[in-house]
């Protein structure tokens, strides 16, 4: 077997046999891909805790001719993202973002583009935690490149909305985590979203409705830790 490497996320481990895991990756070369980790939980092995949730890491891999499962080789981890695997409103969204993926992406199709997009949404919820607008960001970008313009439909949106879905589509990450948002043009923009999704690949994922509401729990949770730091921090009135 032709031995070949490639760097990338790991999106899913399940167990695999006795001591073996599938790992599910999302990667620069190929996309998406499958390989098989080997007694990859014997306490032995070369390859323990280097496989888990959200993981980054050059690796390579026998590539099989006979399956689209590969046989793993060397993980070399070049970032834990330890933030995320902690938090699970982040995992949640990060499901959402599996779940995209896997439904409308071929495996072993190479996406440098949309892997770009996938980079910048894990650092978005390293630096600013799981927020509303990173799943919208992640959902009008994932159907761009996908020959899905969102904008050719003018008249679906009053201005404020299709304002925030031109800023979420073409601003960097970093600048979207300052964009000000309306309450309406959520609402319209996450509507249109759900039809336009439906209407052009059947359903909407099953993760998306656990992703929009743990991304709410959590921004409203942090509003109010904020709040709570002001007022016990405020001074006193003489």
């Amino acid at each position: 077997m032709t031995l070949a490497t490639d760097h990338g996320f790991i999106l899913r481990v399940r167990p695999y046999r006795e001591t073996s895991v599938m790992v599910h990756w999302f990667t620069l070369q190929y996309g998406r891909i499958t390989t098989a980790a080997r007694a990859a939980r014997n306490p032995k092995s070369p390859l323990l805790g280097k496989i888990d949730l959200c993981i980054e890491a050059d690796f390579s891999f026998h590539k099989s001719t006979r399956s689209d499962v590969h046989t793993l080789a060397e993980v070399q981890v070049t970032d834990f993202h330890p933030l995320l695997r902690r938090d699970i409103a982040s995992i949640t969204l990060l499901a959402h973002v599996v779940g995209c993926l896997e439904q409308v992406t071929e495996t072993e199709s190479p996406l440098p583009e949309l892997y770009e997009v996938y980079r910048g949404f894990i650092g978005f919820l390293e630096r600013h935690g799981p927020r509303p607008r990173a799943l919208f960001a992640w959902e009008l970008q994932f159907l761009s490149l996908q020959g899905l313009d969102p904008t050719r439909f003018p008249n679906t949106f009053d201005p404020a909305a299709r304002s925030l879905l031109l800023s979420l589509l073409n601003e960097d990450w970093e600048t979207l985590s300052r964009v000000e948002f309306d309450s309406k043009a959520v609402r319209d923009l996450g509507n249109f979203l759900s039809e336009f999704w439906t209407q052009q690949f059947g359903r909407l994922p099953k993760t998306r409705a656990p992703a929009f509401k743990a991304a709410d729990e959590a921004t409203r949770a942090r509003r109010n830790l904020a709040l709570d730091f002001v007022a016990t921090t405020k001074e006193p009135l003489g």
